[in-house]
């Protein structure tokens, strides 16, 4: 039996018999069924993959300014749906201390944005810059159904729990560009090469953590067409990007591809 699920107390079942004689038999049949569902979700998922699935990634990051934590929104479309805009990163930062006390935040992310190396072209400020960007995030969501969608898949979903996505996609680039004393300003991208990785974690209802894990796996590589981005800057005296200011990244990845569950 599926652990979590516990048996009636003789008391209850008694008070059951009183009111349906039958009823101790009813709520046996009821488990059991529950275990199968629960045991063919998990069949339905393992070793399973699902193919040519879209997945939109729309990242807007601010910069280092106001409040910590100083998250990217994100939003998600596709196999994955989701939304972590401005107005839910703000309860984040009025509840960050909660947080710290020792309950998982269900949304964590970080942003890396490379220094860039700017070589002059023909005109004043304007060159060719190489950098990199690096984004991750932690999506926690108990229940999974209505956030996940998968083909032919949504009552295995509604059969699982805990559903931890976490999200890196990492894109070198070539891009002609502004750089003054203390303004650098992407134009147009002109190359890039990177990868997309989605991790799916989840658990059957009813399980501990440490029994029953699905994982699934998505893989992309990204390029110029599929991940552009624009990015606008204030720099220190050195040239470096200024980290304490005001910055806009818009980045926009749209991949297609196959989840495989382990």
């Amino acid at each position: 039996m599926i652990s979590g699920i516990r048996g009636i107390p003789s008391s209850i079942n008694d008070d059951l018999k009183k009111i349906y004689e039958e009823a101790p038999i009813i709520i046996e049949l009821l488990r059991n069924n529950y275990d199968r569902l629960i045991q063919e979700a998990i069949e339905f998922f393992k070793g399973n993959a699902f193919n040519d699935l879209t997945l939109k990634l729309n990242i807007v990051y601010h910069g280092r300014v106001g409040v910590p934590p100083y998250f990217p929104e994100l939003l998600s479309t596709g196999f994955i749906n989701f939304e972590y805009g401005h107005s839910f990163l703000a309860r984040i930062a009025v509840a960050s201390d909660i947080w710290a006390i020792g309950e998982e935040m269900p949304y964590k992310s970080e942003i890396h944005i490379g220094q860039p190396r700017f070589q002059k072209g023909s005109f004043p400020d304007q060159g060719i810059a190489e950098g990199a960007l690096e984004f991750y995030a932690q999506i926690l969501l108990e229940r999974p159904d209505g956030f996940l969608i998968l083909p032919d898949a949504k009552e295995k979903i509604a059969m699982l729990r805990g559903l931890t996505v976490s999200i890196r996609a990492v894109l070198d680039y070539k891009a002609e560009a502004l750089m003054t004393t203390a303004h650098y300003d992407v134009r147009k991208l002109l190359s890039a090469n990177g990868q997309l990785n989605v991790d799916l974690t989840a658990f059957p209802k009813g399980y501990e953590s440490e029994e029953v894990e699905l994982i699934g796996k998505y893989q992309e590589k990204l390029n110029e067409k599929n991940a552009p981005f624009r990015f606008d800057s204030f720099l220190e005296p050195d040239g470096s990007l200024k980290e304490r200011s005001p910055c806009i990244l818009e980045w926009n990845i749209n991949t297609k591809g196959n989840i495989k569950f382990a």
